[in-house]
């Protein structure tokens, strides 16, 4: 799953295998329902940086569309999974 993310994003790949097979919002809700400390950790993490690679995130959506390209559907499921626990408090 890592062949199409550039070396500086390649952080990824664990995490988009792990949680970027997450795509319904019901699956969602039951995920953070569970969702372990550890898990949070994880997340929490992984959101800083991305947060800090969205210009790098952007340029491989720009080149992988989410239509096309698993890799690019993960990254998007994985980032809309941060954004819900963001607004719900949790990150």
């Amino acid at each position: 799953m890592v062949s199409k993310l550039p070396p500086e994003l390649r952080y990824l790949a664990r995490p988009v295998e792990t949680y970027g097979t997450l795509q319904l919002d019901d699956a969602i809700s039951d995920f953070i329902d569970t969702l372990t400390d550890a898990q949070l950790e994880e997340l929490r993490e992984i959101n800083e940086r991305m947060n800090a690679d969205k210009t790098k995130i952007g340029e491989f959506f720009d080149q992988y569309s989410t239509t096309k390209h698993i890799e690019a559907q993960r990254v998007y499921f994985l980032s809309y999974l941060l954004s819900r626990l963001e607004d719900e408090g949790k990150l």
